[in-house]
């Protein structure tokens, strides 16, 4: 059974149904690891999202033209 792509409803990027979506900054990432590792700061006090760059991601695009922020 394939599973069916989403679309990024801010960016109206194709992503695979896997790829995950901050729903602060809306940047695609491609798994829940690689989205969490670009929330930074302290829940309540001064969370926020960082530039992917900033802590290490690597920018890649998918089959369908989309940005995709891995590990």
């Amino acid at each position: 059974m394939k599973l069916m792509n989403h679309l990024n409803r801010y960016t109206n990027e194709e992503l695979k149904n896997s790829d995950q979506i901050c729903s602060s900054c809306h940047l695609n990432f491609s798994s829940t690891r690689a989205g969490d590792k670009h929330r930074i700061g302290t829940f309540g006090k001064d969370r926020r999202c960082a530039s992917p760059e900033e802590v290490g991601l690597v920018k890649n695009i998918n089959p369908y033209g989309a940005i995709v922020y891995s590990l």
